[in-house]
C-alpha cells in the first residue's frame, strides 16, 4: 500500500468514518459522492454527521478518532499486588525505608519515592520520627519471614541499604588478621554458613546497634549488612 492509498482507501471502521467526515465537513464533497466511495448509504452518512457535531460539543472530541497517550511510568502487572504489600506493612507502623528492605527481600524492586507516593495517595500521613531507641525495637507485630538462607553470587548488582558503614570496618578486620583469628578459632561452622561468616554476622549486628537478635526481623532483609 502507497501512501497515497492509506488514506483514500481506509481499511479500520474508525479511519473510515473519519475519513468520509472530513470528505463531507472540510472538503466539502457532495453527500453521494462520498456514500459511493466508502461503501456508505447516504442517510447513513447523515447520521455520522449528525453524531460528529454532537461530538465537537464534549471536551475532547478527538477521542472518538485518536488514541490518547497515557502520560506518566506504566503501570507494572504486579502493582496491586505490591501496593496491597506496602499498605500491610505500614498498618505494622514500618517506615518507607523498612518497606523497601522487605520488598527486596522478596525480589520486588520499587523506589522509595514509589513506595511514599502509594502509601500518601492511599492518605497514609508520615510517621513520627521515633529515636534510634525506638527504632530498634522488637517489633511484634511486624514479624516477617525472612528468605531462605543462601551464599551471595558475585554478580554486579544494585541495592539500597541503611547500613553501607558497616563495610568501613572490613578494613580494620584485614589489617589486625581478626579474620584470620577466627579462622584458626574452634568456633563451629557449617558449609553454608562458614565460621567467620558467622562471627561477622554477630559483630555486624552489633556494630549497627541492634540491642536484641530477636529484633532483627528487618535487618535481615538488608542485603547491604548482609554483604
Amino acid at each position: 500500500m502507497d501512501t497515497s492509498s492509506f488514506f483514500s482507501n481506509p481499511t479500520s471502521l474508525v479511519q473510515k468514518q473519519y475519513e468520509a467526515l472530513r470528505a463531507i465537513c472540510h472538503d466539502k464533497k457532495p453527500t453521494y459522492e462520498v456514500a459511493e466511495k466508502f461503501g456508505y448509504t447516504v442517510s447513513s452518512l447523515y447520521s455520522l454527521v449528525r453524531d460528529f457535531k454532537n461530538y465537537l460539543k464534549e471536551e475532547r472530541p478527538y477521542k472518538h478518532f485518536f488514541i490518547e497517550p497515557q502520560l506518566g511510568r506504566k503501570q507494572r502487572n504486579d502493582y496491586q499486588d505490591i501496593s496491597n504489600t506496602i499498605i500491610d506493612l505500614r498498618k505494622k507502623y514500618m517506615s518507607v525505608s523498612d518497606i523497601k528492605a522487605v520488598l527486596d527481600a522478596q525480589n520486588k524492586i520499587i523506589s522509595e519515592k514509589h513506595i511514599y507516593n502509594i502509601l500518601k495517595k492511599d492518605g497514609f500521613a508520615r510517621l513520627p520520627k521515633r529515636r534510634q531507641k525506638e527504632r530498634n525495637m522488637p517489633q511484634k507485630v511486624a514479624a516477617i519471614t525472612a528468605p531462605k538462607a543462601s551464599l551471595l553470587i558475585s554478580n554486579c548488582e544494585e541495592f539500597n541499604t541503611q547500613n553501607a558503614g558497616v563495610l568501613c570496618f572490613l578494613p580494620y578486620i584485614k589489617k589486625y588478621g581478626i579474620d584470620k583469628i577466627i579462622e584458626a578459632s574452634g568456633y563451629y561452622g557449617t558449609k553454608l554458613l562458614p565460621k567467620l561468616n558467622s562471627i561477622l554476622a554477630f559483630i555486624a549486628l552489633k556494630l549497627v546497634n541492634v540491642r536484641r537478635y530477636s529484633s532483627d526481623d528487618l535487618w535481615c532483609m538488608d542485603r547491604g549488612l548482609g554483604l
